[in-house]
């Protein structure tokens, strides 16, 4: 499924996935792991909105403040984050 046809719910599911996916490396390679998403989060410029999609997940909600488009660039650091990750 193409990101400009997912759901506000199959990208939250996306971007969780992701998530846990990136969170897997830090058995091997501690908090690095999570640096690298940050540093994706960032180059996307989307920082705040990653805190806001962040405690949503925590607290199993939908952040209906964050747009489909911030979702969908969220998801976009996620993916991005985890391939430097598989290339390490």
């Amino acid at each position: 499924m193409t990101k400009t046809k997912m759901t506000r719910s199959n990208l939250l599911e996306q971007i969780e996935t992701a998530y846990h996916k990136i969170y897997q490396f830090t058995d091997r390679m501690g908090d690095e792991a999570l640096n690298v998403l940050d540093h994706h989060v960032t180059a996307y410029n989307l920082d705040n909105e990653y805190t806001i999609c962040l405690e949503a997940q925590i607290d199993e909600y939908d952040p209906v403040n964050l747009s489909k488009d911030t979702l969908s660039c969220l998801l976009d650091a996620h993916l991005d984050a985890l391939a430097d990750l598989r290339c390490e």
